[in-house]
């Protein structure tokens, strides 16, 4: 209707009944509704608008002049972008199959974009969908649908796909609905996935969610890859296959991180806020480049597959550099592959565990698994851990966890206290037995050590070098434990060897290893300061031979090593428990190759100093751990014992009958000595004369036999001492 028909109803009606007031009103609504509709945009604007009622031949300046199609609404934008607003229905290409395929100059079609896709452009372009309705899973905001976008056939046909594109794209309020894959981004236009061509950065995705068609082969709706970076999802959402594919497969996932084989990394991918149904998010580590994820507040529903958030090493066995994964939720899992039920967070990945930081995650049950530094969440690893058999350390968690510090500190260690020797230590103590290996290898001994003292050894060589502390065969077998551990430093003060100056090697056989922990770098290279490195492993299988193992610390041309106070040794299987072997391995400390096992022992060169030394006598000497032989007489007393196995004293008082010359005292110690020990005894009072006592030699760990070398007299007291050690 035109302006002037309006007033020309308007002059009609004038002169109506009280009806005319409510036909004025309609008429009223009726010019601004088509003034809204009038109302168009300046080009210069870049604003575009989409209708499923609109043709792509209308300018897309306003509601009333919509394009049909986004892909024709952003041609209709300038080179330098903009905006693109849609409502719910609306198509994403007039290509069959086709969906908002953006490409960049890295594509190798970019000259020449094949049908459906689109050059990038120079800045930024937004697609901002106007909610009609929810589209899950559980929306907390309504989302626009976009239909024709892509194909629910294949894969091969998604509903978003970037690649090789580098300026600002920015997604909002959309929801991609049934094609076999969602959204895709780093996959070039021959789907290459590795790095170079399809890699994508400053993506912004904003209340979006894909849902691909349920159907085997299809998925995942959500897919990253090629190296690309810089990618934000907030408020975002993914219905994966987990209930039709393998639920460990990667097109089962709700989001696939994919860096594997031979790709970059994936990095500074921030996912916040995300709702995910049938499959979690999996993160594939590249054998190229940084990889980084950060995931806050995500819930998971009904999911098959492993863990909530699922970090899994590439092919070479790199992980991912660094994640953050707070707040997580796991509700109604079907899923039994971690601990029978399906994990919050897993990480296959060797560690260290400070890679991947887990806060305040609630379990619901569920529980972690791998390497990790855990701070706070529902015990860590799960609500019921009545049911788990490894201990936290064992699964490589770090962190605070049930109010428990986990985790490893030098603080005991560094005061170089003497300690229980549980194992026999097969390195060697002094640096003159190390065994050299490689280019040109140097060893200085007489070095300044951590406790003062100059035990330590330094290494340097001409090339690739090592001093082995152990260096022999054994006989392995599966299920023993090799540990070892050593104080380094980087005597030239700019890292280690290899970055990493310590390793357990074996030859001549070969082996498997079913755990293994290094916690052998620091985290810096220092001004010089002592470290302590250790290794654990278990002997999975023993494929062929006796296995020649070595101890050994590395150093190079351009850096210089020194170690001092190694340990090494075997836990035959089924000595200890997995849980203990690593407490053992991760509380080591030092001790001299000397030292027997059961004994209290430290390091060569320390000196035990003390005003007092007072040791924990155990049971106590008394009366009745001495028996006095016939020639004391038949009525001859002990009294006054006192004491312990290791320094006592008694009387002895001659009495009655039968008193005859050198006459015997037995004595049974109160505790047995873990040692022969060695005696000395000696008379030193009494009211009889002083005699020489002999018999310490009989001593052994048990009881000895001590002689009075003369003859007592009768009535007379005999006061002994006597002092072992």
């Amino acid at each position: 209707m035109s302006p002037r028909f309006g007033l020309t109803v308007i002059l009609l009606l004038v002169v109506s009944s009280p009806a005319v007031n409510a036909t004025i009103r309609m008429v009223r609504n009726f010019l601004q509704l088509d003034q809204t509709v009038q109302t168009r945009t300046s080009t210069s604007e870049a604003i575009q608008y989409v209708s499923p009622h609109g043709q792509d031949s209308n300018d897309g300046l306003s509601w009333g002049a919509a394009k049909l199609t986004l892909v024709a609404a952003y041609d209709a934008l300038p080179s330098r972008g903009g905006a693109v607003y849609f409502t719910d229905g609306a198509r994403a290409n007039a290509v069959p199959g086709a969906g908002i395929w953006i490409m960049g100059s890295t594509d190798p079609h970019y000259s020449n974009p094949q049908r459906g896709w689109r050059r990038m452009k120079s800045g930024s372009v937004s697609f901002i969908g106007i909610p009609k309705d929810n589209y899950g899973p559980n929306a907390h905001m309504g989302r626009a649908l976009i239909v024709n976008g892509g194909s629910s056939a294949d894969i091969n046909h998604p509903g978003i796909w970037i690649s090789g594109v580098n300026t600002p794209l920015y997604f909002s309020n959309l929801n991609i609905g049934a094609t076999g894959r969602g959204i895709v981004i780093g996959e070039d236009s021959n789907h290459n996935r590795l790095y170079g061509t399809g890699s994508s950065s400053g993506l912004t995705f904003f209340n979006v969610t894909a849902n691909p068609n349920a159907t085997v082969g299809l998925g995942p709706p959500w897919d990253i890859t090629g190296g690309s970076f810089w990618i934000w999802m907030e408020h975002c959402g993914g219905t994966g296959l987990d209930q039709v594919n393998t639920p460990t497969a990667n097109n089962a996932a709700a989001v696939l991180v994919d860096g594997g084989g031979l790709n970059h990394s994936v990095g500074l991918v921030y996912i916040e806020d995300f709702n995910a149904s049938s499959g979690g998010i999996k993160y594939i580590s590249g054998s190229v480049g940084s990889g980084s994820l950060v995931v806050r507040r995500l819930n998971t529903e009904g999911q098959h597959g492993p863990a909530a958030v699922w970090f899994v090493p590439n092919a070479s066995g790199a992980q991912v550099d660094y994640a953050l994964v707070e707040d997580v939720n796991v509700a109604d899992s079907i899923g039994t592959g971690c601990n029978g039920t399906v994990c919050v967070v897993e990480n296959d990945g060797a560690g260290p565990a400070d890679n991947i930081v887990v806060a305040d995650v609630s379990t619901s049950g569920a529980p972690l698994k791998g390497p990790m530094m855990v701070l706070g969440g529902a015990f860590g690893l799960g609500g019921n851990n009545s049911s788990v058999t490894a201990s936290f350390f064992r699964n490589g968690f770090r962190g605070v966890i049930g109010n428990k510090l986990i985790g490893t500190t030098d603080a005991a260690r560094r005061g170089f206290p003497p300690t229980d020797v549980r194992f026999a230590n097969l390195a060697g103590t002094s640096p003159p037995s190390w065994t050299l290996t490689g280019n040109g290898p140097k060893l200085k001994t007489g070095v300044d050590a951590p406790d003062g003292t100059t035990g330590a050894g330094r290494l340097s060589s001409t090339g690739p070098a090592g001093a082995a502390f152990y260096f022999s065969n054994q006989t392995l077998s599966a299920g023993d434990w090799l540990i070892a551990g050593t104080w380094f430093r980087s005597n030239s003060r700019n890292g280690y060897s290899r970055g990493n100056p310590l390793q357990i090697g074996v030859s001549g056989c070969k082996l498997t290893f079913s755990y293994g922990d290094p916690i052998y770098r620091a985290p810096y290279f220092g001004d010089g300061e002592w470290e302590w490195g250790y290794d654990a492993v278990k002997v999975a299988t023993v494929s062929s031979g006796i296995c020649t193992l070595q101890w050994t610390g590395f150093s190079d041309s351009k850096h210089v090593s020194d170690f001092y106070g190694p340990v090494f040794f075997r836990i035959p299987a089924g000595s200890v428990s997995d849980n203990e072997a690593v407490e053992i391995a991760s509380n080591l400390q030092s001790y001299n190759s000397s030292c027997a096992v059961g004994t209290i022992c430290g390091l060569p060169g320390q000196t035990l100093s003390q005003t007092f030394l007072i040791p924990d006598n155990g049971t106590p000497f008394a009366n009745a751990n001495l028996t006095l032989g016939p020639g004391w007489g038949d009525g001859a007393v002990v009294s006054g014992a006192r004491g312990s196995a290791q320094r006592f004293t008694f009387t002895a008082t001659a009495n009655g009958g039968g008193i005859a010359g050198n006459p015997k005292m037995a004595i049974i110690f109160p505790n047995a000595w873990p040692v022969m020990p060695i005696f000395s005894c000696k008379q030193v009072g009494g009211t009889g004369a002083l005699t020489i006592i002999s018999g310490e030699n009989t001593a052994n760990k048990i009881n000895m036999t001590l002689t009075f070398n003369g003859t007592p007299a009768s009535g007379s007291t005999y006061i002994f001492a006597c002092e072992g050690e």
